[in-house]
């Protein structure tokens, strides 16, 4: 199977290669300087974002106004409530509070994965022509989904929907059929207002590609889940009008450590430390994933990286969470990528001046 690099030219090549070992070694060096600083008490709260989120669902379930339900659950346990940003958007609260129980809730979660799954599974039969490698492909996919998403408290983070509702309007978008991947990727966006960026991406590329009903389909999602964050930041200012406790800043320049943690989630939240190895490899698959495809990857993949590097706490890791399938796919095309620098990169002549 042919990349995008199986046609450039071998200087091009061979510096791509060469920016490769650079940043993984760059990544071991960070991650080596991390381990040797004195290692930090860990502290384990017994009230946590998940049992916040399951404070919330549970009110509304019962009749709560979300709002209030979630200003004053934050308040008793000594969260932020101010910028209204720190007080997640209602959406998903609204959907899972509807379902009689947190078994019904999972189960919802599990069927908009087995349907990414699935969705993704009928694209790599025309990906991976080679069954062997089509199996290999979907075996590794399945293994990266389980292992970050099949959690029985995955349903209740804001990220692992976004997470899902991106990956499946990825695959769903194609030339002729694009609306539903559209209002797919505007449900992301509603869930978690960090998946806006994805509606950027998607635009602009729709836009290089001269699609331009397209490309004002993807606007318009944009400008909906914007009036949407709005109408919902007017009804947190409403309950807490602008009292309580402030959050951090989320500006922090953490630069390449702050994205291997942030990616950290892509390949399971106990793997961490592999991300020196991990991340630079899945960008370079992903930029040398092929066909028009490609560019969205890519774009994801990049735009990401360069935003965890600027803004997010230690906290805030599972952020990273959003753009996992992306980076999962950038990982299926490692090797096919690799292999063709290699051998455009074998075509290098370093000619002397004369």
């Amino acid at each position: 199977m042919q990349t995008r690099f199986a046609h450039i030219k071998p200087s091009a090549a061979l510096l791509m290669l060469l920016t490769l070992l650079l940043a993984i070694a760059a990544g071991g060096s960070i991650w080596r300087a991390e381990n040797l600083k004195p290692a930090k008490p860990k502290v384990v709260p017994t009230f946590g974002d998940m049992h916040l989120y399951f404070a919330v669902i549970d009110r509304v379930h019962a009749g709560d106004n979300y709002h209030v339900a979630a200003v004053d659950e934050q308040r008793k346990h000594d969260y932020p409530t101010r910028p209204f940003m720190v007080v997640r958007p209602p959406a998903l609260a609204l959907f899972l509070a509807q379902l009689p129980s947190p078994s019904s809730r999972i189960l919802a979660f599990r069927i908009l994965l087995l349907v990414t799954f699935f969705a993704w599974v009928r694209r790599f039969r025309h990906l991976f022509p080679n069954p062997l490698t089509r199996l290999l492909a979907m075996i590794f996919f399945m293994l990266e989904l389980v292992n970050i998403f099949f959690a029985d408290n995955a349903y209740s983070f804001h990220e692992c929907w976004a997470a899902l509702l991106v990956g499946l309007s990825l695959v769903l978008r194609t030339e002729e059929r694009w609306h539903a991947a559209v209002v797919i990727g505007m449900m992301a966006a509603v869930v978690r207002e960090l998946a806006m960026p994805y509606l950027w991406v998607m635009a602009f590329v729709a836009w290089r590609e001269k699609q331009h009903q397209e490309m004002f389909g993807w606007l318009a999602a944009f400008v909906i889940s914007a009036v949407l964050l709005f109408w919902h930041a007017e009804a947190t200012l409403a309950v807490t009008h602008g009292l309580g406790k402030a959050s951090l800043s989320w500006v922090r320049f953490g630069g390449w450590l702050a994205a291997m943690q942030f990616h950290g989630w892509s390949s399971g939240p106990n793997q961490i430390g592999l991300e020196a190895i991990w991340l630079p490899l899945s960008i370079t698959g992903a930029l040398g994933w092929p066909g028009k495809q490609g560019e969205r990857l890519a774009l994801l993949v990049l735009g990401y990286t360069a935003g965890f590097t600027v803004l997010g706490r230690a906290p805030n890791v599972y952020w990273g969470l959003i753009p996992a399938i992306p980076m999962m796919l950038g990982a299926l095309m490692i090797i096919p990528s690799l292999s063709d620098l290699w051998h455009s990169a074998r075509g290098f002549r370093f000619r002397a001046p004369s």
